[in-house]
């Protein structure tokens, strides 16, 4: 989807992040939101702007999920498995040089390759993966993800 000048974080949150949240929950399927753009077009201030809401959706879909599996469980005797709901998060740059940057660790020895296994499911190899316990701690993490980013001034944007 594109979206113009006018959308608010709000708005994109309700119409991309918040289906791909529920989806991820209830499917356990991978969701990736890629903003594309010209230098200084706001795709940092939109990610910013819809971080916060996902990261709350996340727990608040594994929540509800969990209460409805435990509704479930009582009538028929089965119980939830203990990895229902499990967030675990990798959180990686794309380099212009064809290079892949993992953000979850400070220096890494280790190349990252994004492959593609039997199944058709792409996987990054060799990337840090961690457990994530809430919303606090998501938020956490991509602030020191995003503190490694690699960043350049440009002629369009000081701070790009």
């Amino acid at each position: 989807a594109a979206f113009d000048e006018h959308c608010s974080n709000d708005d994109i949150y309700k119409n991309i992040a918040e289906p791909l949240v529920n989806l991820t929950v209830k499917e356990g399927i991978v969701a990736t939101i890629l903003l594309y753009g010209q230098t200084g077009c706001g795709k940092s201030y939109t990610m910013s702007g819809i971080e916060e809401r996902t990261a709350k959706g996340i727990f608040q879909a594994i929540a509800s999920l969990r209460s409805s599996s435990n509704d479930n469980d009582d009538n028929d005797g089965t119980t939830a498995s203990d990895d229902a709901g499990k967030v675990t998060m990798q959180f990686v740059e794309l380099c212009g040089n064809k290079e892949i940057k993992d953000l979850l660790t400070a220096k890494s020895k280790e190349v990252v390759k994004l492959l593609e296994d039997e199944a058709g499911v792409c996987r990054l190899l060799n990337a840090t993966s961690i457990d994530i316990t809430s919303p606090e701690h998501l938020l956490q993490k991509l602030a020191e993800g995003k503190s490694r980013r690699a960043t350049e001034a440009t002629d369009k944007n000081g701070v790009s």
